[in-house]
């Protein structure tokens, strides 16, 4: 299996990325280029090098839903309600998960939309219900005062 990486802050040579890369390729948003191994490099490989890994979009959107399962539906009413606060924290977890997509570009909108999505459709048949709706409510209405 292929994996790839993205060099952020130093070109991919001898000692500046982890020995066995198998292929150098050009990436639009790496201007240093993806590392192309045969294996897939530890945590430590990666965070030594500062290197981020390449992943399918789905298993991005997929890691993205994982904090937002808890307090589903009170999220889809955040989007429908205020759809900036809800791409902002998507936009904040995707930063953290340190991945790109292998398939394009991240879009925030469009990340947004596909969690949403997912978040609309049960985990296991069951959604938890909770009452994050009514304290993001009431935190806007304060806001806006």
């Amino acid at each position: 299996m292929i994996h790839k990486y993205g060099a952020v802050y130093r070109p991919i040579a001898f000692a500046q990325v982890p020995n066995g890369f198998v292929a150098v390729e050009k990436h639009p948003n790496f201007r240093h280029g993806v590392a192309v191994y045969e294996r897939e490099l530890t945590p430590r490989e990666v965070e030594s090098f500062e290197l981020v890994p390449l992943v399918p979009t789905a298993e991005i959107i997929e890691k993205l839903v994982e904090p937002f399962r808890e307090y589903a539906d009170e999220y889809i009413q955040m989007y429908a309600d205020y759809p900036r606060d809800l791409e902002v924290m998507v936009g904040q977890n995707f930063d953290k998960l340190n991945l790109y997509p292998s398939d394009g570009k991240f879009d925030r909108d469009a990340f947004t939309k596909a969690v949403v999505a997912k978040l609309k459709r049960p985990a296991g048949g069951k959604r938890r219900h909770g009452s994050l709706a009514a304290e993001v409510r009431a935190l806007k209405k304060a806001m806006r005062r």
